[in-house]
């Protein structure tokens, strides 16, 4: 774990090893703090208070991943929220209960690294703006395998936010 003063607290839930490892050391360079689990339990009893960000994987050996999102989020109903995912197709059932972004494996750490900035960017833009329609302010972002494939070619902040746009 990354113990940097003031930096953002991500809650990363893999059950992969060589994942676990590759995330976390993405997040830790990009200069969050990264408190690592590999099921449910283990999770809430690293981290008591609310993280900034979950980063969970929906296909957990232990087939907790849903219910811990439901008591997460019932818990913390501001947290923001990215999946990962080998299953594909699931984009639907992600939006429908309030994750913020679906990533289907095998996920770039650079692109995710980057669609976790996005999302906590937007949060924050939110926080700071009045809002004087509906809230749509969180925009749902749907990356495939497909779109992990594409991104190994691009780098940068542009490409991941026309990778979200055209996911929309």
């Amino acid at each position: 774990m990354n113990s940097l003063p003031n930096s953002t607290c991500i809650l990363l839930i893999e059950d992969d090893p060589e994942l676990w490892d590759d995330f976390s050391d993405a997040l830790s360079d990009a200069g969050y703090e990264v408190v690592r689990a590999s099921d449910d339990q283990s999770a809430s009893s690293r981290l008591s208070r609310a993280p900034d960000l979950l980063l969970l994987d929906l296909d957990l050996q232990s087939g907790s991943s849903w219910n811990f999102y439901a008591d997460w989020k019932a818990r913390f109903p501001e947290l923001r929220t990215v999946a990962v995912t080998g299953v594909p197709n699931r984009f639907g059932v992600a939006r429908a209960v309030g994750i913020n972004a679906l990533m289907e494996k095998p996920v770039e750490p650079s692109l995710l690294v980057l669609v976790i900035a996005s999302v906590l960017d937007e949060t924050e833009k939110a926080r700071t703006t009045t809002q004087t329609q509906p809230d749509t302010r969180f925009n749902f972002r749907y990356l495939t395998c497909d779109d992990t494939r594409y991104w190994r070619g691009l780098r940068g902040r542009s490409a991941v936010a026309r990778l979200c746009r055209n996911a929309r």
